[in-house]
């Protein structure tokens, strides 16, 4: 918007409007009655609008019976009335997120809109378990219920949602474990668990998401949560998976070539504060051309692992802590313009750096300390 202060009611004067967008900082409304004069409104956008003072917000925004999208994030509103029914039935997109209402539970009224398609909900201090009555609305492909504080297990029905496409329960305090029904999901493309309190082991289930010919599962996080023993074979089968984020969890024992022979798509690997030994051939060479890899304190060596110089697109690698007992083969070095972040700290690694092929772009972050490397410390070359 190239405009501040406050919304002129004038704009309830276009009747034949079809979509308002209104997102942005430095504005705000006394009330939204002049919504009334906009019957044929499909689209409404009032993001970072500040609505505080709005108290009739759902009630004025009520009126427009013809509405299909409904955005209010971080709109400083206080409170989600309830009323038994809404006009706007035909809500497809609602999006609620971080406003921090003084509700505890999601009003039942939202659970009565049966269109709706995608439903955003993060960051508002909802609490209690997942709240059964999402039951009803079996048209889901997007759920966003991140930054609350759901407390109970993932229920099983949830996993039968066949239209999901993404699926956000990250950071809210759910435990138990993942249901082996997450296989059901097979629309699914990304999938986002992180900061809970799930356990045990991830379900073989995971690897029947790769069986469709579209990307069905690019994303998945479950980064910060307990999952112990193995490293899943299961989560290296889909094989249109783009980012896989599994660290800080409980995993341990070996990974080897076959957990990534399909994963030929991948672009960023975190997988760093585990307990995995990485176990593969000397001259192996990944089927993935990766960007960012974070492997700290896995046990790489005592080899420097030289399969990382077959990498030409990586531009951040954390390999820190890995028990490596070598040199760095030059080939390695001649990566060096691409790097922004590279941790190569806590190992044994010893020889020289060569001087020649250090070259940095102007961003970069290099750890090198702790390790046994002797000579002059090189030209440092920037990119400008």
């Amino acid at each position: 918007m190239g405009f501040g202060g406050v919304i002129p009611y004038h704009l309830g004067n276009l009747s034949n409007l079809h979509y308002l967008n209104l997102e942005g900082n430095g504005l705000y409304v006394n009330n939204l009655q002049w919504l009334s004069g906009l019957p044929l409104l499909q689209h409404l956008n009032m993001s970072y609008v500040n609505l505080s003072i709005a108290s009739n917000w759902l009630h004025d925004i009520n009126k427009i019976s013809s509405l299909l999208e409904l955005q209010l994030l971080d709109c400083a509103l206080r409170y989600i009335p309830s009323t038994p029914s809404v006009n706007f039935s035909s809500l497809t997109t609602l999006n609620l997120s971080s406003n921090h209402f003084e509700n505890t539970l999601i009003p039942s009224w939202i659970f009565g809109l049966h269109n709706i398609l995608s439903l955003d909900l993060f960051d508002n201090d909802f609490q209690g378990p997942i709240p059964i009555d999402l039951q009803n609305m079996t048209f889901l492909t997007h759920l966003d219920l991140p930054s609350n504080y759901f407390n109970s297990s993932i229920p099983n029905w949830l996993y039968s949602f066949i239209h999901f496409e993404s699926l956000n329960l990250g950071s809210n305090k759910l435990h138990g474990s993942i249901s082996n029904t997450v296989g059901n999901l097979t629309s699914i493309i990304s999938i986002d668990q992180s900061y809970n309190e799930l356990g045990g082991m991830l379900p073989r289930s995971l690897g029947n998401l790769c069986n469709l010919r579209e990307i069905i599962f690019s994303f998945l996080d479950l980064s910060y949560n307990r999952f112990n023993r193995t490293f899943p074979q299961n989560v290296g089968q889909p094989s249109k998976l783009t980012n896989l984020y599994i660290e800080s969890n409980m995993l341990n024992r070996v990974a080897f070539e076959v957990h990534f022979s399909n994963l030929t798509r991948l672009n960023i690997f975190n997988a760093f504060e585990n307990q995995l030994t990485l176990d593969v051939r000397h001259n192996w060479i990944p089927p993935f051309q990766i960007e960012d890899l974070s492997l700290r304190s896995w046990n790489l060596g005592p080899k420097f692992p030289s399969w990382l110089c077959s990498q030409s697109h990586l531009w951040v690698l954390d390999i820190s802590n890995t028990e490596i007992l070598d040199i760095v083969p030059s080939s390695f070095w001649n990566l060096s313009s691409n790097f922004e972040f590279l941790n190569l700290s806590h190992n044994q690694i010893y020889g020289e750096i060569p001087n020649s092929q250090m070259i940095l772009s102007t961003f970069s972050v290099i750890d090198l300390r702790s390790n046994h490397f002797k000579g002059p410390l090189p030209y440092i070359y920037l990119l400008m």
